[in-house]
């Protein structure tokens, strides 16, 4: 059957990518995607469209993981999958930022912001969050930047998710130099 062939030739993927065989890897997700996609079982294709996805990111190819997080938001079941779908539009959004399309950047996370809200995806939230304020960090708004940012670390607190801490510090030691006010001084004093 070929959902189940689909899997195995999608973890045949995850193997090679572990074992550093990006050329391999990309081969069996390509394959898997194609299978899990004749399947006819709605979504089925998702996990190797993600894999595929992270390998074109890292290897620097941002512009063909947008085209695959693009894709994988056209087959997700509307509806469901909705915390997914909040994740997949957060790569999209930080996907987009790399390439410097600052407007469809914060557009992205708003969208994945609102799923996360709903779907009562704290951890979601606070990346949505932090890629919001890493945007306007970038764009030099950096008051709004430490807003964003300032709520994304409320968020890490609450659930221990240390990942914003290093971009919130970045964002304050820019605030600093711009001579403006950094708000969260007492949550998060610079070491």
């Amino acid at each position: 059957n070929r959902f189940a062939l689909g899997s195995i030739v999608n973890n045949l993927g995850y193997v090679a990518y572990n074992r550093g065989e990006h050329a391999a890897a990309r081969g069996y997700y390509q394959q898997a995607a194609a299978l899990l996609a004749a399947a006819e079982e709605p979504g089925a294709e998702l996990n190797p469209l993600s894999n595929l996805a992270v390998l074109d990111a890292e290897a620097g190819q941002v512009a063909t993981a947008v085209d695959t997080l693009e894709r994988i938001l056209a087959v997700l079941p509307p509806g469901k999958l909705q915390r997914y779908r909040g994740d997949t539009l957060f790569n999209l959004g930080t996907s987009y930022r790399m390439l410097g399309y600052t407007d469809q950047a914060l557009q992205t996370f708003a969208a994945a912001l609102a799923i996360q809200r709903e779907e009562e995806d704290a951890q979601g939230r606070g990346r949505s969050l932090r890629g919001i304020g890493e945007t306007y960090y970038a764009l030099g708004e950096l008051e709004t930047a430490t807003q964003y940012l300032e709520q994304a670390l409320g968020v890490a607190l609450q659930t221990n998710d240390g990942r914003p801490h290093e971009a919130i510090a970045t964002a304050r030691r820019g605030v600093e130099i711009a001579g403006g006010p950094f708000l969260a001084t007492d949550l998060y004093p610079l070491a």
